[in-house]
């Protein structure tokens, strides 16, 4: 995987891309098979967050509590994907919340309803 050592940091897509350097990867279920299936999820990873859950099925089906910052369809689109679609890792066996500022309280986003297209923090609690 390449990453680009620009100042956030992120995955580059491109080979030529200035400062970008080959690094190791690996998924989010080789950590959990390494160190243990963790209870507790934070990514923020500038706009890879599809390839990351692709890397994250068996940790899914545990039902930890996810908290991503989703950085917008704009963003996400530079890997082929969208908001939306970090909905779809989590099914009806986890709540669905969201904040588009930086402070003030997460609100409930539902399943079927409109997903922001910007950026915006999402948490993913398991029903218990």
């Amino acid at each position: 995987m390449l990453f680009s050592q620009t100042f956030n940091g992120c995955v580059s897509i491109d080979e030529g891309e200035f400062l970008a350097k080959p690094v190791q990867a690996i998924t989010i279920d080789g950590l959990a098979k390494k160190f243990g299936s963790p209870d507790v999820l934070f990514l923020d990873i500038e706009g890879y967050e599809i390839a990351a859950l692709r890397g994250a099925q068996e940790t899914l089906k545990n039902q930890a509590t996810w908290f991503i910052e989703v950085h917008g369809d704009a963003i996400l689109s530079k890997y082929g994907s969208r908001n939306a679609e970090v909905l779809e890792f989590f099914q009806d066996q986890y709540k669905h919340y969201y904040r588009t500022e930086e402070k003030g309280p997460f609100v409930r986003l539902e399943r079927k309803g409109p997903v922001p297209k910007l950026r915006f923090l999402f948490a993913a609690m398991p029903r218990r």
